[in-house]
């Protein structure tokens, strides 16, 4: 799989999304830290901002992927890839403008500008990756891409929180995200020409009209719709587990903020060590048995965590970090998040894969983007239950545990929809 990584045609995109999805994250984080321990004193105007920054950035991806996804598939995906990281080269210099100068707005600015790019270039390195490798490598580059965009966002979350908060850490944030944008763009450069694939196919400009006829178009295809289901479903339950993480881990294990980090690291490098796994699994084949394997082992885990999280608060004083990993009792909760990341990453390299191999070479852009907004509104549905759960007298651990099991009702038809591929 590694091997990939000397491939002229590959590399340079591979080096794109990688420093793309740190750079995202260490803006967003750096922002996050900056309003809410300098900018912002009132704690609730803080988090109400704090949100607002994360609505601001997922925006795009309802209002703009249609029109991405169109764009990426009337033009040379080459040509617009150097293009948008081109682009996010000015888009931090107005973020560092805004944590230099402490300017909420021009920070948000920056940020939707950031959210902006980030929905044109998600269908275009989707779509791109199968004009730039043979059948016979998509799979483990899929496997690359997943491994290492969780260990990006990782780095990326962790670097904007530390360097915002050193002497002229504005400064230092702002001016490493500016070094990362131009490090991309010149890695965009190396990209080979790609052709335009159906140069004459209409842009539409009224957003609600494109997203709906992008969205039925890919959507009319029984494959790929089971496939977008399968995917969005794994983004649902990721987005509900990270949103909730941090009051599970206080409120239930009773831990400090110390141990939120660790099982995020957890979960990300977890991530990666499955996607590795399934690209080794699947050897070059463009199929998708190994999501069967992935959404049990996920059900597992969120049965575990169900039964292992304490069933009433935690009182008393948090307990750190080295004090929690010396508990034996906490090591079934670190397993299960370890169950849960690894077989996360087995389950969604080969639906990748299968969207891109049964998706129409013209039509693979707009395949994507579907699968983007979908993904967005699953996760805003997922995010959004967690409120009405004490109406309907359920935990967070309920619905973890519902949406786990549900993935194995989704195994069986995404399991016939990897036969046909």
């Amino acid at each position: 799989m590694l091997k990939l990584l000397g491939d002229r045609r590959f590399l340079p995109l591979f080096i794109a999304q990688f420093l793309g999805a740190l750079n995202d994250n260490l803006f967003k984080n750096a922002l996050a830290i900056l309003v809410v321990y300098r900018l912002e004193p009132d704690p609730d105007k803080a988090q109400a901002l704090a949100g607002l920054a994360t609505a601001l950035f997922v925006l795009p991806y309802f209002l703009a992927s249609a029109f991405a996804g169109t764009l990426a598939d009337r033009k040379p995906k080459a040509m617009l890839t150097r293009w948008v990281r081109l682009i996010e080269v000015p888009a931090l210099l107005l973020g560092l403008a805004g944590l230099v100068l402490g300017s909420v707005p021009l920070l948000f600015a920056a940020l939707i500008g950031m959210g902006i790019l980030s929905t044109f270039f998600s269908p275009l390195k989707f779509s791109l990756l199968p004009e730039l490798l043979p059948p016979d490598d998509l799979a483990r580059g899929n496997a690359l891409f997943a491994a290492t965009t969780f260990v990006a966002i990782l780095i990326g979350t962790i670097m904007g929180a530390e360097l915002v908060r050193l002497d002229n850490g504005p400064w230092i944030a702002g001016l490493t995200g500016l070094g990362i944008a131009v490090l991309a763009w010149l890695a965009c450069r190396a990209l080979p020409p790609t052709p335009a694939l159906k140069p004459d196919l209409p842009l539409r400009w009224n957003i609600l009209a494109d997203t709906w006829a992008v969205c039925r178009d890919t959507l009319a295809s029984p494959a790929l719709r089971r496939t977008v289901l399968g995917i969005s479903w794994f983004w649902m339950l990721g987005a509900v587990l990270l949103a909730q993480l941090p009051g599970l881990v206080r409120n239930r294990i009773g831990a400090d903020e110390q141990v939120v980090t660790f099982f995020l690291a957890l979960f990300s490098i977890g991530i990666g060590v499955g996607a590795g796994i399934c690209g080794r699994l699947l050897r070059g084949d463009v199929k998708s048995w190994p999501v069967g394997i992935g959404a049990l082992g996920m059900a597992l885990a969120c049965a575990d965590l169900w039964l292992a999280l304490p069933g009433t608060p935690a009182g008393g004083a948090l307990t750190p970090l080295p004090a929690f990993l010396a508990a034996p009792g906490n090591w079934r909760l670190i397993g299960d998040f370890a169950l849960l990341a690894v077989a996360g990453g087995i389950y969604t390299v080969p639906l990748y894969t299968l969207l891109q191999a049964r998706a129409a070479p013209e039509a693979r852009a707009r395949a994507v983007a579907t699968n983007n907004i979908i993904n967005a509104l699953m996760m805003a549905v997922g995010t959004a239950g967690t409120a009405v759960l004490p109406m309907l007298a359920l935990s967070v651990p309920d619905f973890l545990l519902i949406l786990g099991g549900s993935l194995l009702l989704l195994a069986l038809p995404l399991a016939r929809t990897a036969q046909q591929a």
